[in-house]
């Protein structure tokens, strides 16, 4: 589950990296169309290629679901998990990414409602403040934009080094994050770009704030219980 369908390109493209890393005889197979052999990536329905967070309540309500108990944002994170226990097929990974936007609670309640669906691999994923601060954060590394220099002047820091600084909702502001790409000519295919060729060593070493490197973290386990068997 994700909220756009580039959060779902970046999470694949990731969770690919990294099990290239882990295991290498995965490496050329992953570049290839026959890498649709090894892993398909679907939403909790396999004929879409990613739930969105906004239709999670509809779904769950088509399910029957009638989940109680404190914390909407636990009842959040259980209706997913719920909806992923009875998918047919199961899936082997369950990838959940969210933007902290202004509530970084949401990372500890998928943590903590994780825990009681041991029978699932879930890994969690949670940009901060949402997927743009990781697009920054690779092209910073990449390239260096031709007007950062300016924009950097008009935030007072560099955005491409603390891009969790950035606001998540008000796109009329300079500190949006999406305004903020925009005045540095950073868009979906550059950022995908860079995310395939940076280093994941200085993605994670670069991307402790933005959430990046715990993202990086989670999906080790997650490959492993693709590819390890």
């Amino acid at each position: 589950m994700c909220e756009a369908d580039a959060d779902r390109a970046a999470a694949t493209l990731l969770l690919d990296r990294v099990a290239s890393d882990r295991h290498a005889w995965t490496s050329d197979l992953l570049t290839t169309p026959q890498g649709e052999s090894l892993r398909t990536v679907t939403g909790i329905e396999p004929t879409e290629p990613f739930t969105p967070w906004a239709v999670l309540r509809e779904r769950a309500g088509r399910a029957g679901l009638r989940l109680h108990g404190k914390g909407w944002r636990r009842q959040e994170a259980r209706k997913a998990l719920e909806l992923v226990k009875r998918a047919s097929p199961r899936p082997t990974v369950v990838l959940l990414l969210r933007d902290a936007d202004v509530h970084p609670e949401r990372l500890e309640a998928m943590a903590e409602v994780r825990g009681h669906y041991p029978g699932l691999v879930v890994a969690l994923g949670m940009p901060k403040p949402e997927l743009e601060a990781w697009w920054l954060l690779a092209v910073g590394i990449h390239q260096r934009p031709e007007t950062l220099a300016e924009v950097r002047k008009t935030l007072g820091h560099d955005p491409t080094r603390t891009p969790e600084r950035l606001n998540p909702k008000r796109e009329d502001s300079k500190t949006s994050t999406k305004r903020v790409c925009g005045a540095l000519g950073i868009d979906r295919p550059l950022a995908e770009a860079a995310l395939a060729k940076v280093a994941l060593a200085a993605l994670e070493a670069r991307g402790e704030a933005c959430g990046l490197a715990g993202f990086l973290n989670e999906l080790g386990p997650a490959t492993d219980a693709l590819y390890a068997g």
